[in-house]
């Protein structure tokens, strides 16, 4: 089959792999959501005005997963604020039955940032087996603070299409992602956000 194709039929079968057992649903969930315009352009430019205060004073920190990347775990450093926790809720209420799952610890709440000719390597955010939370899914949602139109975010093969305000959210622990090398002039900014769900957790809208 053509490398579109195949990319298509793996994307159904992540779609399908995501949805608990039993027939409950007739449809499988979706691979990601995207949920355009998530903040205002007021609020990323507060982000943006954070992440660049934080990149300016040291805060955040190489990444040893590849090159030109910076982070900071921001629920490690005492880097989240009302702001933060607003956003937080405000994901809570846009995916259904999200509200009331306790935040991710491993990795949390993040301020990336990847200068260009940088990427992210192909990866998942699966639990080890050894943790307590082996089994449980991580749902990642990420807000979109600057963003050329390289270094698109790709999940299972396929690029995911956001622009600057839009959020993305998707089961790190089920699907492989990674983005394509930042190749415009600018850094490329994302707040992320994380939670451990149930295993058989459905990806959905809140409604």
């Amino acid at each position: 089959r053509p490398p579109a194709c195949r990319q298509r039929l793996a994307a159904a079968a992540l779609a399908q792999s995501l949805a608990p057992a039993g027939g409950l649903h007739d449809e499988p969930p979706p691979a990601w959501i995207v949920f355009k315009n998530f903040v205002t352009e007021p609020e990323r430019r507060q982000l943006l005005v954070s992440a660049t205060q934080q990149r300016g004073n040291g805060l955040l920190q190489p990444n040893p997963a590849g090159p030109l990347r910076y982070f900071r775990r921001l629920d490690h450093t005492g880097g989240v604020d009302d702001f933060l926790r607003a956003l937080t809720k405000r994901f809570e209420a846009a995916v259904a039955d999200l509200s009331g799952q306790p935040q991710d610890a491993a990795l949390g709440r993040v301020c990336s940032w990847i200068e260009p000719g940088g990427s992210v390597h192909e990866h998942d955010d699966e639990y080890a087996k050894d943790s307590r939370y082996a089994g449980f899914g991580h749902l990642r949602a990420n807000i979109v603070v600057q963003l050329e139109p390289s270094g698109m975010p790709i999940i299972e093969g396929l690029p995911v299409a956001v622009n600057e305000r839009d959020a993305w959210v998707f089961m790190a622990s089920h699907s492989r992602h990674a983005t394509s090398p930042v190749k415009g002039p600018q850094p490329r900014i994302v707040f992320g956000f994380g939670w451990t769900v149930p295993p058989g957790f459905r990806l959905a809208t809140a409604r």
